[in-house]
């Protein structure tokens, strides 16, 4: 009953306000005592902004994975085994180990922070990673590893051929 009753209030008060042209109004989104967006609403629209992919509140919720999956193992720090190219992403707490071994273009979800990418593929084939745009950050030849900031990386490519 006490629901219904705060329901109908707020909705009146809402009328008011937007009747009678008032600013807009705001409030925060919360989620276990932490602020994580901001509501507002204008003009009888209702707005909520979310935080972007870059944002604390988003980066410590999802872990880090892929499209096509692949290999993924935690806290593990071996050498790239020989035919794959390798991904070390922290999040959360600890390192992800990801190993692709399939000529192919995979999709990186949550992948933020600092890592190291290796390519440890045989016979010339490259290994790169690319941003939202499908263009290079870092391309490595077999044997090499690189440091990077996983932050702008949306894709890893294999190929045959070398970058």
């Amino acid at each position: 009953m006490k629901i219904r009753q705060r329901a109908i209030i707020a909705f009146g008060l809402l009328t008011v306000l937007l009747g009678a042209g008032a600013t807009p109004a705001s409030a925060e989104v919360t989620s276990a005592d932490r602020t994580v967006g901001k509501t507002t609403v204008t003009r009888g629209e209702l707005v909520t902004r979310l935080p972007n992919r870059t944002t604390p509140a988003s980066v410590t919720t999802a872990l880090p994975t892929t499209s096509p999956a692949v290999i993924r193992t935690t806290d593990t720090f071996g050498p790239c085994p020989t035919g794959y190219a390798c991904a070390w992403v922290y999040s959360n707490g600890h390192y992800y180990e990801f190993k692709f071994y399939y000529y192919n273009t995979y999709r990186l979800y949550n992948w933020y922070n600092f890592g190291s990418f290796q390519n440890a593929q045989t016979g010339g084939a490259g290994a790169a990673v690319l941003d939202i745009n499908g263009r290079p950050i870092v391309c490595n030849r077999p044997g090499e590893t690189a440091g990077l900031d996983w932050t702008p990386a949306y894709y890893i490519r294999l190929t045959p051929n070398a970058c």
